[in-house]
């Protein structure tokens, strides 16, 4: 079991990290939160969990472990694939994902491009005795050894790019994800904060 990967950023695509271990290349599909403070050519610490499938095996990294345990969590529910898992975990920390869950706010899971009205009533359903655990006033998001916090829109002027990137990597249009992209960084805040309300936003336009 690969639990975590230490070594140089190869390279920081669209949805994922390739960090050189000991001679080998390890690719990780990772949300935009993390993704912005990885750069190529820097030493970084991320932490990993696998996904075992028949024709392979696929890596995710987070950047804390209370985001891994929540992406394991999803992976329990029914119907909630790698794929849907990482997109939640993309948008909501986990602290904020508890508190959706105790509130019940299916409709806040449902800005997540993929997840419906069924799926989001039943990851309610299914994690509302366990992901009270998160929902501590100081679940840890702060970064591990090696990787920075949240990007600051006023502080990365890729943030623009690293949400539209996410935006189209969950299916929406580049010229719309730009557009909307630019438009909820102006307010301000963290790589996170920004593609949850860019989200939102979508989500009102579609309805």
């Amino acid at each position: 079991m690969i639990d975590s990967l230490h070594g140089e950023v190869l390279h920081v695509g669209l949805n994922y990290v390739v960090i050189e271990c000991s001679g080998v290349g390890y690719r990780a599909t990772a949300a935009p939160s993390l993704l912005g403070t990885l750069r190529k050519g820097e030493d970084a610490r991320i932490l990993v969990t696998m996904n075992v499938r028949d024709d392979g095996i696929d890596l995710y990294a987070f950047e804390s472990d209370e985001a891994r345990q929540m992406f394991a969590m999803l992976r329990k529910v029914s119907g909630v694939g790698p794929t849907s898992a990482m997109a939640i975990c993309s948008i909501f920390k986990p602290d904020e994902f508890a508190r959706i869950i105790t509130n019940e706010d299916d409709a806040e899971l449902r800005n997540v491009k993929g997840i419906g009205k069924r799926t989001a009533e039943r990851i309610i359903v299914d994690l509302k005795s366990k992901a009270a655990v998160f929902d501590s006033g100081d679940s840890a998001t702060e970064p591990q050894s090696g990787v920075g916090g949240n990007s600051e829109a006023d502080a990365d002027s890729g943030v623009v790019g690293t949400v539209t990137q996410a935006l189209v990597e969950l299916g929406f249009p580049e010229k719309q994800a730009e557009k909307t992209a630019t438009s909820a960084a102006a307010e301000g805040g963290s790589v996170s904060e920004i593609l949850k309300r860019a989200l939102r936003s979508m989500s009102s336009e579609r309805n």
